[in-house]
């Protein structure tokens, strides 16, 4: 079957999804700035099967989509041995498996920057540096040899945001924004308080 979406006005960019009419998705695309793309897929959401034309930035989507399945795939191998050897005490398998999940997770890691890097302006990898934690350094060494034991709370609420575009409205349209605001309000913001939460509001 072929359906054909079209409209007088540019779509609100953002994460869409492709749902049957029994609420059975499909597939995940982003709707950027080129607008005029088609889609191949079947019925059962299998990402293999997805092919994407004239649409650049759901090709990446679609790479990454493939590479977490695949790496997905592997990780359960690794930890299915991993503690199969851990139970019967297999210390050079256990060691083994250990550094092959280690490597898989850095694989992943390098394709994540990889993707970011390439077209940094494409909703999707602003997505995924949106998704990236921020890294909290060691507080400084005071002058007396002391530490101030709130730099790293107060380095985190400031720079909680450094890896997502405020200025960019597509991202509204994705499923991140909502889980990031509740949990800078809810768990990094420790003191809810009236003054302290229109502070980091304002900021």
């Amino acid at each position: 079957r072929q359906f054909i979406f079209k409209g007088d006005k540019t779509y609100q960019g953002g994460l869409y999804k492709l749902v049957s009419q029994k609420h059975r998705p499909y597939l995940d695309f982003v709707m950027d700035k080129n607008q005029n793309f088609s889609v191949q897929c079947d019925t059962i959401g299998n990402v293999e099967n997805i092919i994407f034309i004239n649409s650049p930035e759901n090709l990446e989507l679609h790479a990454f989509q493939k590479q977490t399945v695949t790496a997905q795939k592997r990780m359960s191998a690794y930890r299915t041995a991993y503690n199969s050897f851990e139970k019967s005490g297999n210390k050079d398998s256990v060691e083994f498996y250990k550094n092959k999940i280690t490597e898989l997770n850095k694989e992943m890691e390098d394709f994540i920057k990889s993707l970011i890097s390439r077209n940094p302006d494409y909703l999707f990898s602003k997505m995924q540096k949106a998704y990236r934690a921020i890294v909290v350094p060691d507080p400084p060494v005071k002058a007396d040899g002391t530490i101030d034991s709130t730099f790293q709370a107060r380095y985190y609420l400031t720079h909680y945001w450094d890896n997502i575009d405020l200025s960019d409205s597509r991202l509204i349209f994705t499923p991140l924004m909502e889980p990031k605001m509740k949990d800078y309000f809810n768990k990094a913001l420790q003191y809810q308080e009236a003054d302290t939460i229109n502070k980091y509001v304002d900021m």
